[in-house]
C-alpha cells in the first residue's frame, strides 16, 4: 500500500502524461504515424475532446479515417465513463474500506 500523498501523486502524474500527450486534445491526430495515430483516436481524451468542440464550436466530425471512437465521441465518451468507474470504483472503494477500518 502507498505510505504518502507524494507518492500518489508522482504515479498519478507519471500515468495522466503519457495519456494527455498521446491524444487529440492539443493537437490533430492526421498527421501522427499510423500506430500513433491509432493509439491517440482510441484514447478517451481524444473522443471526449472532439465532442466538446462539436457541442461548443460546431467542429466538423472526425475524417472518414479516423478511429470508431472520433466518429460517435459523445457516446464513446459516456462508454469510456461508465467502463472506467464500473474498473476503478471497486478498487477504490475496497481501499478505502481497508483504510479506515484498522
Amino acid at each position: 500500500m502507498v505510505r504518502t500523498v507524494e507518492v500518489v501523486g508522482a504515479a498519478v502524474f507519471l500515468i495522466t502524461l503519457p495519456i494527455i500527450s498521446i491524444s487529440g486534445c492539443f493537437v490533430p491526430t492526421q498527421p501522427m504515424p499510423h500506430a500513433l495515430r491509432v493509439i491517440a483516436e482510441w484514447n478517451p481524451l481524444s473522443s471526449l475532446a472532439l465532442a466538446l468542440r462539436k457541442l461548443t464550436i460546431d467542429e466538423p466530425m472526425a475524417p472518414p479515417s479516423a478511429q470508431l471512437p472520433l466518429h460517435h465521441p459523445a457516446l464513446s465518451t459516456l462508454i469510456y465513463s461508465i467502463v472506467l468507474t464500473a474498473l476503478l470504483a471497486p478498487i477504490a472503494i475496497r481501499a478505502y474500506i481497508r483504510r479506515t477500518s484498522l
